[in-house]
């Protein structure tokens, strides 16, 4: 029976998202994956990392739904794979980048290249206080507005 996942990202790139229709692995085109976990609050690995000074600092989910804003898309496992699987089939490398409040035990992954929203059951927002469903409208009021606002919040966050 297939089980519910989430995606988890920033309300900035949810607008784009749900423009293209498609969740995309923007960081490797070769060999694309789309990661979702069963975490129904958030996984670490969404977390980001920043070096500012030479330093590391991990970035949280408070600190990402503050500045960016928190969005989620839910689907199930179906068509998916367990990412120790696909570890030990040498599919994917172990992440070495990880949080420590990371669950890699609830990961699961999506090879196929790009993953069709028409998969997902909806997106839901973070209003602060618990999950939402969203709107398309909500979603647009739930991160920062334009290019300017997304690169201020970055500076802010120091990535």
């Amino acid at each position: 029976m297939p089980r519910t996942v989430y995606h988890y990202t920033s309300a900035f790139a949810a607008v784009s998202i749900v423009r293209s229709g498609r969740l995309k692995d923007l960081r490797n085109f070769k060999n694309p994956k789309i990661f979702f976990t069963e975490s129904r609050t958030w996984d670490g690995g969404a977390n980001r990392v920043s070096f500012a000074n030479g330093v590391r600092r991990e970035i949280g989910f408070d600190e990402i739904r503050e500045a960016l804003g928190a969005v989620r898309f839910v689907t199930t496992t179906a068509g998916l794979r367990l990412f120790w699987e696909c570890v030990d089939e040498r599919l994917v490398r172990p992440r070495s980048n990880v949080s420590e409040n990371a669950d890699p035990r609830q990961w699961w992954l999506w090879l196929g290249g790009d993953y069709l929203l028409s998969r997902c059951s909806g997106f839901e927002i973070h209003d602060g206080y618990r999950w939402q469903p969203g709107t398309r409208r909500e979603l647009y009021e739930a991160g920062p507005q334009t290019m300017g606002q997304y690169l201020a919040a970055m500076r802010q966050l120091g990535l």
